[in-house]
Parts: structure tokens; sequence; C-alpha cells
């Protein structure tokens, strides 16, 4: 397998670590996270990796949201959430990957064969490889993905901050209010791909 390129595995690699600890003391749990991280690139597709610098996988990191987010990804997710609800939808629910989901959560509620809800605290969840589709609704969002897809930001207005997030390797911005367009997931400088792509 050709490796990822290397700014792809500093990505997850370094916003979990920035995100999770700012004491340099990581706990058990996080440790695992950040080692889990690592598989999570091992166990991207070849092909992903071994693509031209025009269909390279683009990136997302949000730390501490509050509000909503919807990601379309074909790739790897790691996050959390503090309090709320996630809403994963697989696209091929038959195949071997199968979500990871685990937490203080309540049974979760299947809606169809593909998606399904869950809610509480403590939500942690990945996805190793294909394609899915996350709504996360609530607080203490924290989420690092490498992949294709896009992605939609809604910052919940009744809080002053609803943190900030950074797409495609570029700077840390606040997580807007207004909910935005759809926001593409690739490579930054990729000729004909904007910021911004169509909207929702």
């Amino acid at each position: 397998m050709k490796p990822l390129p290397p700014w792809a595995l500093q990505f997850l690699y370094g916003a979990l670590i920035r995100g999770i600890s700012r004491a340099g003391i990581l706990s058990g749990r996080m440790r695992r996270l950040v080692v889990l991280a690592a598989l999570v690139l091992l166990a991207l597709p070849a092909g992903l990796s071994a693509r031209s610098a025009a269909n390279a996988p683009g990136s997302l990191s949000i730390r501490k949201g509050r509000g909503e987010v919807v990601l379309q990804v074909k790739g790897a997710v790691i996050g959390r959430v503090a309090s709320g609800k996630v809403t994963l939808t697989d696209g091929d629910p038959y195949d071997e990957e199968e979500p990871d989901v685990k937490g203080r959560i309540k049974p979760p509620k299947p809606l169809t064969d593909a998606t399904t809800v869950y809610r509480g605290h403590q939500i942690r969840f990945r996805v190793m490889e294909g394609s899915y589709r996350l709504k996360i609704e609530g607080r203490g969002i924290n989420l690092s993905g490498v992949g294709r897809g896009w992605v939609i930001l809604d910052g919940d207005e009744r809080f002053a901050d609803v943190g900030v997030f950074s797409l495609n390797g570029e700077p840390y911005e606040p997580i807007p209010y207004e909910r935005t367009e759809r926001l593409k997931l690739v490579v930054a400088g990729d000729p004909g791909e904007g910021h911004r792509g169509q909207g929702p």
C-alpha cells in the first residue's frame, strides 16, 4: 500500500492530540483514540492514497463544536460528542465494515437498514472505510476525518462560543451561526475546486 500524503497523516494525529489534551498528558482512553487514528489511516484503501494530487482526499477537524454538523464522506472519521445525537447512515450496510459507536447511549434506534440514531452522552464513533453520512447534533463535538465528500456546519446561536473548524488543512476558524452550503473536502489548491461547493 502506498502511504497517504504526509499532510493527511499529520492531520489526523495532530488534530486529535491538540484537541484532546492541552496539558500534554493523555488519559488511557484518549491514548487509545490516538492509536486508533493511526489504524484508521492504515485501513484506508490503497486506491485512495494512490490517486493523483487532483483527486487526493481532503480533511476536516472540528473542536468543541456546538450545533449541527452534517458530514458526507468516503474515507475515515473519528469523533466524539459530549452530549447529543448522532444519526449515522452507512452507504453499504451489508458489507463487512461496521461503524463503531460507543458511550453512555440509549438503545440505538434503527430507522432503516442503513440508518441508525444514537442519543446520549460521551458518544464515541469511528468509521474506518466506506461511504457514510453523519448528522451530529449537540455540544462538545470533536471530530477528525480524511476522505472525499462535503460537510455542512450550523452553530447553535444560543451560545457565544460554538467551536472552531479546519477544512483541508486551512487555519481554524469559528463555526458559523448561519447554516453553510456544502463545503467540499478536497486538497487545498486542487484545480477547479473551491472552498464551497453547491448548496444542500
